[in-house]
């Protein structure tokens, strides 16, 4: 996974408690790496979060982040 792919929840990552305020089916894109290995920074497109993690009526730029087993690509259509 590298900076500005698109990716949403792996069927594991629905099933954490932690990922649980980002919306089923929405897609984001990988904005940075963690400083540890396989941690990913990810901007949601319709998810919101407040600063404690917590769900919340306004839109941050960055979530917390994601391990690489949390996240799955957003397949593209063949046309």
């Amino acid at each position: 996974m590298k900076v500005g792919d698109l990716v949403m929840l792996s069927a594991a990552g629905q099933k954490l408690k932690r990922c649980k305020w980002v919306k089923v089916g929405d897609i984001g894109i990988v904005k940075s790496f963690g400083h540890l290995p396989n941690k990913y920074q990810v901007a949601w497109m319709t998810s919101r979060v407040n600063a404690k993690g917590h769900p919340a009526n306004h839109w941050v730029h960055f979530s917390s982040f994601f391990e690489r087993k949390d996240l799955k690509f957003v397949s593209r259509r063949k046309k």
